[in-house]
């Protein structure tokens, strides 16, 4: 097991901040728990690099390291308090995007036209953050960037239409894609269940638990959003997905098997788990090493999700390990994993090449 040194808590002198102080990272490689708990339940993170991460609470917590995890700091005004966030990307230490919304997605009401979702910016570090767009009616499921400026956001229908808004100067201006999908039915997408690859290859989950058959399925666009085509995911319900590349993803059904496509989700295929998934999350590595979170564990695939090792487990006080995101520097990996009571896990490891 890794050798970790308990964290310390620190207080910022310039800005009165608390910065959460790591003073020896794992001496070990492997997963280790870098924060042991923060008053929120911490869940999206969006990693920039081996240094730099920005993580996101359910109730507008925003924190963010620029040293690896050595510290870690809030990054959230006044405009974040009382709204329910649900969605981050970063751009650098100091640009980042992060969607809020008036309605909590978790609350189980639906989001209605009385609800408002905004993109905000920050240009700072998250010292402050100003609205750059603003939408009535619909909730924003997912932001990604494609590319060092290029920025794409997918949120529920308006009008019958899915949301997709796409930016390419850092996400300081959003327009509408020209043919976003037509809503099927009553279906929703879920937050989290989205994800790019490259520059131009889209794709999100969307279900319809109103229909008698409850219809689910992964639209996808291969031209950054312009065009979109559809599959249905047989009997599986996607939770949150991920692509390898172009042809190979895994989404998670929160059941004891997830789907796998390998012609870029076109068609999908049930693969059986040992254990219960959950509405775990899955990512990939840049070196298509694929990471799947199952309830307090971590797993591992190194064959496109054929078989799962795991890897890591958090003490039972911590719950659930909720995301998890993966960079990767030469020959080595970097990632870090929130778990329910706000803890962070933090990872550092060899590339799936190097190892070979």
């Amino acid at each position: 097991m890794p050798r970790i040194r308990q964290p310390g808590l620190l207080v910022g002198p310039a800005l009165g901040l608390l910065l959460f102080f790591h003073p020896l990272i794992a001496e070990d490689p492997g997963w280790h728990i870098q924060l042991e708990r923060y008053p929120d339940n911490l869940w999206l993170i969006s990693a920039v690099n081996r240094n730099v991460c920005w993580v996101l609470g359910v109730h507008g917590t925003i924190l963010r390291t620029v040293n690896a995890g050595r510290t870690w700091a809030p990054a959230q005004d006044a405009r974040i308090a009382g709204k329910a966030p649900t969605a981050i990307a970063a751009f650098s230490a100091d640009a980042a995007v992060v969607s809020i919304s008036t309605s909590v997605p978790w609350s189980g009401r639906p989001v209605g036209s009385s609800d408002t979702s905004w993109i905000l910016r920050t240009s700072d570090g998250g010292r402050s953050w100003h609205e750059v767009f603003c939408q009535p009616g619909g909730l924003f499921n997912g932001l990604h960037r494609t590319g060092i400026d290029g920025a794409i956001c997918l949120g529920n229908p308006v009008g019958g239409r899915w949301t997709v808004l796409t930016s390419s100067d850092g996400g300081r201006r959003w327009t509408f894609a020209a043919s976003a999908p037509v809503q099927a039915g009553a279906e929703l997408g879920g937050l989290g269940c989205s994800t790019t690859w490259g520059n131009r290859h889209v794709w999100f989950g969307a279900l319809d638990e109103r229909s008698a058959t409850h219809v689910y399925r992964i639209y996808r666009s291969t031209d950054g959003g312009a065009q979109w085509e559809f599959s249905i995911l047989p009997s599986l319900s996607p939770h949150t997905l991920d692509f390898r590349d172009s042809l190979v993803g895994i989404v998670t059904t929160g059941r004891r098997e997830i789907g796998r496509s390998t012609d870029g989700g076109k068609s999908w295929s049930a693969i059986s788990l040992a254990y219960d998934a959950g509405s775990g999350d899955v990512a990939v590595s840049p070196d298509g090493q694929l990471w799947l979170t199952q309830h307090r564990s971590i797993f591992s695939s190194t064959d496109a999700g054929l078989s799962w090792t795991q890897l890591f487990q958090v003490h039972p006080a911590h719950q659930v390990v909720m995301k998890l995101a993966i960079v990767m520097e030469g020959d080595s990996l970097f990632g870090w994993a929130t778990t329910r009571i706000g803890g962070i896990v933090q990872y550092e490891g060899r590339a799936m090449s190097a190892n070979r």
